[in-house]
């Protein structure tokens, strides 16, 4: 474990922030920093925004991280060459959190958007061979319904929930009569024609979310795709961070007042009427007055 301040930290990536708020006094056993007023879990994009926006109404934060790194999802890779991301890779010009994020950090925004408009188109290989849009399309093994069997497999799902949603108003997504859309990718995806063996080839060999089509609501997708139109009708730039996507966190790490503590897997948090604790993996455990705040970057 590492226990890191505004001037000394690990670079650490974590999963969607939650923070658990203090009023009462910890009890002697507990493992914290003295007068803490919120403790936020994970450093990842939203947790390392979490933890800025509470320092800025005033509160003392310690922010937990279970990796060596912040990040969350955005993950470059500094020691190879050309430094490739491994996560997050650009942000459309609209994006006006991720702007003002760069902004706040002191890190150049690029556009990268021509490697995109320029690249050769991309390759499809399955068990060893390659395939064009023409041998896809006519390939007997393709697993597709007959009207999709000439789209790649990335095309397939961003294409039908862009066809499908039944969001007139994607801003509206949260509303209880959106409710009955909360289905499940794979759900969504049997109701149009899809098998088995098709849901796996366009979605579950690479998930863009979720481990699978079965812990992927179909209705984040469709907000998701709402979002996503909404960026390119405010311009078709994309950009990136200068020298690599990370570089983002680490200077958003950079102005955090409390301290940010790596190497801190949080396995479990129990909230009880008065306070919650958050057990580690090390053995150690926080304890806060019960206050929760689910965190996503979006």
């Amino acid at each position: 474990m590492m226990q890191l301040s505004r001037r000394s930290f690990a670079l650490g990536l974590g999963a969607a922030g939650i923070a658990v708020s203090a009023g009462a006094k910890p009890k002697p056993k507990v493992v914290a920093p003295a007068m803490l007023d919120t403790i936020v879990i994970g450093a990842g994009m939203s947790g390392l925004n979490t933890a800025l926006l509470l320092e800025a109404e005033g509160q003392k934060v310690a922010l937990l991280e279970g990796r060596s790194r912040v990040g969350g999802r955005v993950h470059t890779l500094f020691d190879q060459p050309g430094t490739p991301e491994m996560g997050f890779n650009t942000m459309g010009e609209g994006y006006g959190r991720g702007i003002d994020a760069a902004q706040r950090a002191g890190v150049e925004l690029i556009e990268v958007g021509a490697r995109f408009r320029k690249a050769p188109p991309q390759a499809f290989f399955l068990n060893g061979r390659n395939f064009t849009r023409e041998t896809w399309t006519a390939f007997e093994g393709n697993p597709l319904p007959a009207p999709l069997k000439a789209m790649m497999p990335w095309e397939v799902v961003p294409r039908l929930v862009a066809q499908h949603t039944p969001l007139a108003d994607w801003t509206q997504w949260h509303l209880p009569e959106s409710a009955v859309h909360d289905i499940s990718l794979h759900a969504f995806l049997k109701q149009h024609g899809l098998s088995d063996a098709a849901i796996r080839l366009v979605n579950d060999t690479a998930p863009a979310y979720g481990n699978s089509a079965w812990d992927v609501s179909a209705l984040m997708l469709q907000w998701n795709d709402g979002f996503v139109k909404g960026q390119i009708a405010a311009g078709t730039r994309q950009l990136a961070v200068k020298g690599g996507n990370a570089n983002l966190p680490i200077g958003m790490a950079k102005l955090l007042k409390g301290d940010l503590i790596t190497g801190k897997r949080v396995v479990g948090v129990d909230s009880g009427d008065a306070h919650a604790t958050v057990y580690c993996a090390d053995g150690s455990t926080m304890q806060r007055a019960v206050w929760f705040v689910r965190c996503r970057w979006a």
